[in-house]
């Protein structure tokens, strides 16, 4: 599975002095806001990251969530689901 993490990047790369700065933070924000926005999302149980992408995705509307699993990747929100996955650890 491929991870995908540009916010860092992007961050030291800009002019802004305080997004430049700042970039730790500067790029988890936009880390999660990629996230949000993507196609689908695949994240885990135990990442409270990744459970608070998903509950925003959930609330937005965007369904194709997934948990990468030792047994495989599970769909976290399937039709009909009522509220978003639960932090597990």
């Amino acid at each position: 599975v491929q991870a995908i993490e540009a916010g860092v990047a992007l961050a030291k790369r800009s002019k802004n002095s305080i997004y430049s700065k700042y970039f730790s933070l500067s790029g988890s924000i936009i880390d999660f806001f990629l996230a949000v926005e993507a196609d689908i999302f695949v994240g885990t149980e135990v990442s409270s990251f990744s459970v608070d992408v998903e509950s925003t995705r959930f609330f937005r509307g965007y369904k194709k969530n997934y948990h990468y699993l030792p047994d495989g990747i599970e769909l976290t929100t399937p039709d009909g689901a009522e509220y978003p996955p639960r932090f597990k650890c």
